[in-house]
């Protein structure tokens, strides 16, 4: 890589910005980046001047908006639990895999409980049906030895799938 100056700065902002994927650049970039940025603000404090003030806060507003960028990659490949991003500098490796285990660790802890939930209820309502009653029904005893009823015309009721389907045949319940 080139040494870092305001142009190549820009030049990896704007390659940021328009592509899809992370810019190939120097595993040293951060430090490089960083180090270029601490000498403009050093000539600053010894020269203080418009331009100098202006380049060391140009600078500084590309690197960060640079940084902000990646960032924002990265995160949205481990949101959505893909492969490291090609590119990855090391130190963006380290914040992809710790953001990736956040995100496995909240869908364990959230998602996954969701599931069982749905799991669970689903459980419960196998070989069961829900029903309208067509006609009232007084209470009876079904051929599995439970008592069901009464029932009321033109109500809904969740029955063994036996009985729902007993009711149905016999034009009680649709």
């Amino acid at each position: 890589m080139d040494k870092i100056d305001y142009t190549l700065l820009r030049n990896i902002q704007n390659n940021e910005k328009s592509g899809m994927g992370l810019t190939e650049l120097d595993n040293e970039f951060y430090t490089q980046a960083r180090a270029y940025i601490q000498i403009l603000g050093d000539n600053n404090q010894k020269n203080p001047s418009l331009i100098n003030i202006r380049e060391y806060e140009n600078a500084n507003r590309i690197f960060q908006e640079i940084v902000n960028i990646r960032m924002k990659k990265i995160v949205l490949n481990a949101l959505q639990l893909a492969s490291i991003p090609k590119n990855t500098l090391p130190e963006e490796e380290i914040f992809y895999s710790k953001i990736k285990e956040n995100v496995i660790d909240f869908e364990k802890n959230y998602i996954d409980c969701a599931e069982n939930q749905k799991i669970s209820k689903k459980t419960k309502t196998e070989g069961f049906k829900k029903v309208k009653i067509l006609k009232d029904i007084p209470q009876y005893k079904g051929l599995d030895g439970n008592t069901y009823g009464p029932y009321k015309k033109e109500t809904s009721v969740s029955l063994v799938d036996s009985e729902a389907e007993f009711l149905i045949s016999k034009e009680m319940a649709e």
